[in-house]
């Protein structure tokens, strides 16, 4: 049957019942019937419908029936629903309109064999946790959560008896966290249950941020329900997180309480590992309504004062903007004294003599009050906590001067922070350096021969590639180098403005083959997903920095390679590094093709040229730039009619040449790539004894990691057939002399 919608109008009252909240956003709208004579007719006014309205008992079903009933029809009470439901089985209820005319409403009785179709199931959006409203007060409402069951977190039962709060455990169950790593199990039981203070070294990507965020939480729950009321009625999921870009607050509710204290302090070395430790923070607070924040420099002071000012429960901070903002006075951070946790992750670098002077005095402002101090709870974590190098020549000279060990280095961090006596101390750190996981080799060559080897290493073996450089001049260089390669690297130093930092590192873990050529801002705690290569392109000049910056790669169970290019002048921090992390043997050199090496060789000399002739024009712009910038600033005008029309001919004349060698490097370099691209290695058809012509296969692609791992299993062979032969060859001249003395 055909059938047609058509506009109505309802009474304004309807949408004003409790019951019918959110109605009034609904399109008015009716179902009639397009055939004629089916059912009667009958005409209601006004009146008579003002009576029915009367007759209802307010509730919310009733109103919805009773613009479908006729004047003579009862209104169905609640306890005769199911009676109800019966009866439309039967009859299909009436339609109401109203004619233009006289203002009074038509009821129209269709077949009872007919009726209007169904209107859509809208599926319910389920939460796992379902809200409970309580009153509380004049009009205002609390939200309580209910805790989930134990059933809800299957695959959980090795959490279980740590102590982790509810929320938390719904949150590692969504997050398909079912086993904890085994610092986690270490420590989490002790900083919980046994309310200590946690020391921690494990290696890298073995879990440490969860170690002691999921002991924050439980810390701010278990006061809550002491006695805190919580700052605001949450929904689904985590909605109180801070944007740290834009400085505003994610929700949108209104502060109707003053906003709680500062809970829990967590200081980190750079910026963008105060951003992941939020990140990770806010997925365990996902079923909570605790606030977080993330403070640190490269944004406007006024936004990190717009941020604080929603009080966040946690806050993630650099220590150099966080300085700042204590000292202007923000009323969040008057009484750090009293805060219940602080985290310091990354601990050895951030308390290096000459590194970041604003910890020590924000430790010195933390730790002024005794008592508060001895009821904090601090967490201490690093990858390098246990670590000592050996002093400088100058520092061994003296009579008075004598190397630290691995306890008193830790002892005297502890001292600094305020460690309390009773503390668990944890430390997982192979002996070796990097984790066991970590294939590490190094490549031997010149200077000079450096970029051939990266771009070797990065044409031959793609995969998502972390390359660390000593200084940001290298990095600004390799980036201009390898753009002409069509290599798109992306780069990450200190210089950079904050944004494209940020900018540059979430575009490096979503490309399954970025290339992220980076000083040691990249180098500490960072977890970007499946990095399968770390280069170091210079020696680094500790070993805590070559732990750290290997540790970027075989996070978690994952596998990974660190290969070193080394030149004859860092033989010697290469021989310090290798005694520091007392390895015995050196490092496996990485293979390397050398029919392929020979054409990536040509291919970078021609590339060095062009980026050498960029740099110029580059130059010679900014000096331009430069000078025209010094005379606006002095008022004066830059004319051009002081030259001589011969000097202007002749500047005219060199930079149209300069474009030219450009253009023509340019040239010559697309040339080179493109044959570098189809004709590395032989390919093609061969005629065989039948006539036809076979296509040759190509060689089967191998990882980085496969090639080393082959190379050193056949290097170990030969080892054991050497030594055989040698072994052999001298039974055999001990028998010809027993022969001869015989």
């Amino acid at each position: 049957m055909d059938r047609m919608w058509k506009q109505v109008k309802l009474e304004g009252s309807l949408a004003a019942e409790p019951h019918l909240m959110g109605i009034e956003c609904l399109t008015d709208y009716s179902m009639l019937s397009r055939t004629t004579g089916v059912g009667k007719k009958r005409v209601i006014s006004l009146k008579e419908k003002a009576t029915v309205e009367k007759k209802a008992d307010g509730r919310g079903s009733a109103q919805v029936d009773q613009a479908h009933a006729t004047p003579n029809e009862p209104l169905p009470s609640r306890p005769a629903q199911t009676e109800k439901k019966k009866e439309k089985k039967k009859k299909k209820p009436a339609q109401v309109t109203q004619t233009p005319e006289s203002g009074s409403h038509i009821i129209a009785e269709p077949a009872a064999d007919l009726g209007p179709p169904k209107p859509p199931k809208i599926p319910r959006k389920t939460s796992p946790i379902s809200p409970i409203r309580v009153a509380s007060g004049e009009g205002m409402e609390k939200v309580a959560m209910e805790e989930p069951k134990e059933e809800a977190h299957g695959g959980l039962e090795a959490w279980h008896g740590m102590g982790v709060p509810p929320p938390v455990l719904q949150a590692l169950h969504k997050l398909q966290f079912k086993q904890p790593t085994p610092i986690q199990s270490a420590l989490i039981p002790s900083a919980i249950l046994g309310r200590m203070d946690v020391v921690g070294a494990a290696e890298t990507g073995s879990g440490k941020t969860l170690a002691f965020a999921i002991p924050i939480i439980e810390t701010i729950l278990r006061e809550r329900n002491a006695g805190c009321p919580p700052p605001s009625s949450p929904g689904e999921g985590n909605r109180n997180h801070v944007d740290p870009e834009a400085g505003e607050a994610v929700d949108d509710l209104s502060m109707t309480s003053p906003p709680p204290d500062l809970k829990a302090l967590i200081l980190t070395p750079t910026r963008e590992l105060a951003v992941q430790v939020r990140d990770h923070i806010d997925q365990l607070l996902q079923f909570t309504d605790i606030r977080t924040a993330v403070v640190f420099g490269g944004l406007a002071v006024q936004k990190q004062t717009r941020i604080l000012s929603y009080g966040p429960e946690i806050v993630v901070a650099t220590p150099g903007r966080l300085w700042d903002l204590v000292q202007e006075g923000h009323p969040h951070l008057s009484r750090l004294s009293e805060i219940k946790c602080l985290a310091i992750d990354e601990t050895d670098r951030m308390l290096e003599r000459g590194h970041f002077e604003e910890l020590h005095n924000l430790l010195e402002l933390i730790n002024s009050d005794e008592d508060l101090m001895q009821q904090r709870q601090n967490f201490i974590f690093s990858a390098t906590l246990s670590l000592v190098h050996a002093a400088p020549q100058h520092l061994k000279q003296k009579k008075r001067k004598k190397e630290l060990t691995p306890s008193e280095k830790l002892n005297g961090l502890m001292s600094l922070i305020g460690v309390k006596f009773r503390r668990k101390v944890v430390d997982l750190t192979s002996k070796g350096g990097p984790a066991a996981s970590i294939m590490e080799s190094r490549i031997t060559c010149a200077f000079s021969e450096k970029d051939i080897y990266l771009c070797y290493f990065l044409k031959k073996h793609p995969g998502r590639t972390l390359v660390f450089c000593n200084s940001i001049d290298c990095v600004r260089r390799l980036v201009n180098l390898f753009t002409l390669l069509g290599v798109e690297p992306l780069g990450l130093h200190a210089q950079m403005h904050q944004k494209q930092r940020l900018k540059n590192l979430e575009r490096f873990t979503k490309l399954p083959n970025g290339i992220l050529m980076a000083t040691d801002v990249a180098a500490r705690g960072l977890d970007i997903p499946n990095v399968d290569h770390v280069i170091h392109y210079q020696v680094p000049k500790t070993s805590e920095s070559y732990v750290h910056r290997s540790g970027r790669t075989a996070r978690a169970t994952n596998d990974g390679i660190s290969v070193i290019l080394m030149e004859p002048a860092e033989n010697f921090d290469y021989k310090k590094l290798c005694k520091t992390l007392g390895k015995d043997e050196d490092l496996p050199e990485f293979p390397i093709d050398r029919v392929i090496y020979r054409g990536w060789h040509d291919v970078l000399q021609v590339a060095r040229e062009l980026d050498k002739l960029k740099l110029s024009v580059r130059k010679e712009d900014a000096q331009k730039k430069w000078w025209e910038k010094a005379a606006e600033e002095a008022d004066l005008i830059v004319s051009s009619e002081d030259e001589d029309d011969d000097e202007r001919a002749n500047n005219r004349f060199e930079a149209q040449k300069q474009r030219v060698k450009i253009r023509k490097k340019q040239q010559q370099l697309q040339e080179m790539l493109l044959r570098m691209g189809t004709n590395v290695r032989a390919a093609g058809k061969y005629p065989t004894m039948s006539g036809h012509l076979v296509e040759m296969e190509d060689e089967p692609k191998m990882s980085a990691i496969d090639t080393l791992s082959l190379e050193t299993t056949m290097k170990k062979k030969d080892q054991i057939i050497r030594r055989k032969t040698n072994k052999n060859n001298f039974k055999r001249k001990h028998k010809k002399k027993n022969k001869k003395s015989v």
